[in-house]
C-alpha cells in the first residue's frame, strides 16, 4: 500500500510563525469603469505582464490576476497583493496597494503569476509607471507617458502627439507617433518606426537606437548619447545636421552633402528642408539615412 504523508513542519523565529507547506497569495480583478473622452489612465506596477488594447467601448475593462505561491518556509508578516482602481475627474488611477514585508523571508521556491489586461477607447492617454514588466500597448490616439526601469515595451498603431520614455535596462519598440519624443534611456535597446515627429529629444547612454521619423522645418530635434550607437532614417524632409563628436565614427548616405568635417566637429546637409538636427557624441556610432 502507497501512503503519501504530509510533514509540516513549524518553527518559532522571534515570536513569529513558519511553517514548511505550500502557501498562495491570490488576487483576481474583473470591473468596467468609467472615464472621461479625454481622460487619463495612471498605471503603477512592477514585474506585470500589461496588455493594453482599444476597443469600439466607451468605458474601460480592468481585469488583473495575481497569484504567488510559495513552497517552503516563510517567516514574518506582509500585507497580501492588492490592486487599487480609483476614477478620478474623469481620470482611471491603477495602482498595486503599498505592502509592508518588514522582515519577513522566505526559505524554498515561489512562483508568482501578475497579469494586467486593460481595453480602453482609442483616445484615452497612457501615464505608466511600473519596474520589471512587459508592455504590449496597441491602438492608442491619446499621448503615452512611460517610467519603467528593467521592463520592455512594444507599442504600435498610436496616432498621439505626445511621447515620453524614461527607461533603464529596458528594450522599447514604438511603430508610429506624431508630434514630440522624448526618450531617456540606459543600456537599452530603442526601435522608433513610421514615426512623424517636429520635435524630438534623446538623452541615452549604452544603448543602440534608430529613429525612423519625416523633419519638419520648424522642427526641434536632439540627441545626446555616450558609449551608445545612433541611427537617424529620414523618410521626408530635409536641413542641417550639426554633429560634435569624440571618438565616433560618423556614416551617411550619398545624398548627405558633408559640409564641414573636422576633428571633432562634423555638419551635412541633406536637400528638401531647414529642419535643425543637433547630435552630440562621445564613443558611439553616429548613421544618417534616407528611408
Amino acid at each position: 500500500m502507497l501512503r503519501t504523508i504530509l510533514f509540516t513542519l513549524t518553527l518559532t523565529i522571534g515570536g513569529l510563525i513558519s511553517t514548511a507547506v505550500a502557501q498562495t497569495d491570490e488576487f483576481n480583478l474583473d470591473q468596467t469603469y468609467f472615464i472621461a473622452s479625454d481622460g487619463t489612465i495612471h498605471l503603477q506596477s512592477d514585474e506585470a505582464e500589461v496588455q493594453i488594447i482599444s476597443s469600439d467601448r466607451q468605458d474601460i475593462r480592468v481585469v488583473v490576476h495575481y497569484k504567488l505561491t510559495v513552497r517552503g518556509i516563510t517567516f514574518g508578516r506582509s500585507n497580501q497583493f492588492e490592486m487599487i482602481v480609483e476614477e478620478r475627474n474623469g481620470n482611471l488611477d491603477i495602482r498595486e496597494k503599498d505592502r509592508n514585508f518588514g522582515s519577513s523571508g522566505m526559505i524554498g521556491m515561489s512562483d508568482e503569476e501578475y497579469t494586467i489586461d486593460i481595453e480602453i477607447p482609442r483616445d484615452v492617454n497612457l501615464d505608466i509607471k511600473g519596474d520589471d514588466g512587459e508592455y504590449q500597448i496597441t491602438g492608442i490616439d491619446g499621448y503615452i507617458h512611460m517610467d519603467a526601469d528593467d521592463s520592455d515595451a512594444q507599442i504600435s498603431d498610436v496616432n498621439g502627439d505626445d511621447f515620453s520614455f524614461s527607461l533603464d535596462d529596458g528594450d522599447l519598440v514604438l511603430d508610429g507617433g506624431n508630434g514630440r519624443l522624448r526618450i531617456q534611456a540606459d543600456d537599452g535597446d530603442i526601435q522608433i518606426h513610421n514615426g512623424n515627429f517636429s520635435e524630438i529629444d534623446v538623452d541615452s547612454d549604452d544603448s543602440d537606437i534608430e529613429i525612423t521619423s519625416d523633419l519638419y522645418d520648424d522642427g526641434a530635434y536632439r540627441v545626446d548619447i555616450d558609449d551608445a550607437d545612433f541611427t537617424f532614417n529620414i523618410s521626408g524632409g530635409g536641413g542641417e545636421f550639426d554633429i560634435r563628436h569624440d571618438d565616433s565614427d560618423i556614416s551617411t548616405s550619398r545624398e548627405f552633402e558633408n559640409i564641414r568635417d573636422d576633428e571633432d566637429y562634423s555638419v551635412f546637409k541633406l536637400m528638401g528642408g531647414s529642419a535643425k538636427v543637433t547630435i552630440r557624441s562621445d564613443d558611439g556610432d553616429i548613421n544618417l539615412r534616407v528611408f
